[in-house]
């Protein structure tokens, strides 16, 4: 297995593990509580994780879950036949460059818990590996784009 093909089963996996308890109505509330456990005991500072309460606001939150748990779905769908899939990661690492943007502004205008920096962080360097890898590729991979 390419180094290539092995980060992007990686991230896949990533975001499904990340992503799942978002997804679900049961969970999300006990998965930003842990973030912001996590926040607190560091000491990185922002406002408080709180769970939206509204039903729009959940079903919010459900769907950017269940959406970033698809998109970890399509990376290791597009792990299996990378040569033919390759433009997933592609944009797949656009898209993460620019959740790592957002993450920047709100912490920056409305005090976004610091924890949520970590998965922007880890988000930047597989965006940057993506892109790095994909520039290094063999070039019969151009035809996919």
């Amino acid at each position: 297995m390419t180094i290539f093909r092995k980060w992007v089963l990686g991230a896949g996996i990533f975001n499904l593990v990340a992503a799942s308890p978002l997804a679900m109505p049961f969970s999300f509330r006990d998965y930003l509580a842990l973030l912001d456990t996590l926040n607190s005991n560091l000491g990185w500072g922002g406002r408080t994780l709180t769970p939206p309460s509204d039903p729009f606001g959940m079903l919010a939150v459900n769907t950017a879950g269940l959406a970033l748990a698809l998109v970890g779905a399509m990376l290791i769908y597009a792990s299996a036949n990378l040569e033919e899939r390759v433009g997933i990661p592609l944009l797949n690492a656009i898209a993460r460059l620019v959740f790592t943007g957002l993450v920047v502004y709100y912490v920056l205008t409305a005090d976004l818990a610091r924890v949520i920096l970590l998965i922007a962080l880890v988000d930047a360097v597989i965006a940057f590996v993506f892109l790095s890898l994909f520039i290094s590729a063999p070039k019969r991979c151009d035809r996919v784009i």
